[in-house]
């Protein structure tokens, strides 16, 4: 299987899809054709980033140059709220690692999932 990724900065041009040409926001991954995209793409990732997600609160938003931000271990996170910030700010390891949400619980009289057969 082949995968190909268009560049987060010039769409026109396929990624390269090594650590040396990807950046994060959030959990949200970027891909880049070469250094000279990633590093445009870091010095204003505003401009072309699009939506993403709070890692606090969950909501998907597009981010400004006014949203709450912090930078943790060398990762920009951007928060659609200052009270998801601060939250993050106060516990960053909790937020920091990207969860998936917990299994829903089967209501009675629903088919119970293979894992309660």
């Amino acid at each position: 299987m082949n995968l190909a990724i268009a560049c987060a900065v010039h769409p026109d041009r396929p990624a390269t899809l090594t650590v040396a040409c990807r950046s994060y926001i959030n959990h949200d991954v970027y891909f880049f054709s070469d250094d000279k995209a990633r590093k445009e793409f870091e010095s204003d990732p505003f401009r072309y980033c699009g939506e993403v997600t709070d890692p606090v609160g969950g909501a998907r938003f597009r981010p400004g140059r006014l949203s709450p931000q912090r930078r943790h271990k060398k990762r920009l996170y951007v928060f659609a709220s200052s009270q998801n910030a601060a939250k993050f700010r106060a516990n960053p390891a909790r937020y920091a690692e990207r969860h998936d949400p917990p299994m829903a619980t089967p209501t009675a009289g629903s088919a119970p999932s293979p894992r309660q057969r």
